[in-house]
């Protein structure tokens, strides 16, 4: 019994480690970017507090002034639609389409230039029986998971390999 637990363990950290798992860290945002200034169209919604926490979790240190740091990440825009599903019987599944579009840039302080201007979009579906009774708890629960998508995306644009390159452009 033991050495299945052991084998089963052993696959268990062969199959993380071969689909390059990493925890988010610190280490991996470029040094310039751990100190941050974030603007927002939407300063207190939930996408921006989720991006705020996110960046925290890896140790980005944000500042309330924009002057205090050397980047601005301004969210331009946060843009959540569905679309409006067409009902000719009552014998096909519908599927409802979700989207979230945010259109971000990464703004250098001093000389004010654009490093990055980037739009992130999200996508998730619900398909339902039209006898289904659809309720705008959907809607809800659709919006916060794009919103940890977008999130997750943020992460991986400022860790880029393109962020790291205009970066040292910039320099």
């Amino acid at each position: 019994m033991r050495c299945y637990l052991t084998f089963a363990l052993l696959i268990l950290v062969l199959l993380t480690s071969a689909c390059s798992f990493q925890k988010r860290s610190a280490a991996n945002i470029p040094p310039p970017l751990r100190t941050l200034y974030v603007s927002s169209s939407d300063p207190y919604g939930s996408l921006t507090t989720e991006i705020k926490t996110m960046l925290r979790s890896v140790n980005i240190h944000l500042v309330k002034h924009p002057l205090e740091s050397d980047y601005i990440l301004k969210i331009n825009s946060i843009r959540f639609s569905h679309s409006t599903p067409v009902i000719t019987t009552t014998l096909f599944v519908t599927t409802v389409k979700y989207y979230l579009y945010v259109n971000l840039s990464l703004l250098k302080m001093k000389r004010q230039g654009t490093i990055i201007q980037k739009t992130l979009v999200a996508f998730s579906s619900v398909s339902q029986d039209t006898n289904q009774v659809y309720t705008p708890d959907v809607s809800t629960l659709l919006k916060n998971e794009l919103e940890r998508d977008i999130t997750t995306q943020i992460y991986y644009l400022l860790i880029s390999t393109n962020t790291r390159s205009a970066l040292e452009h910039d320099h």
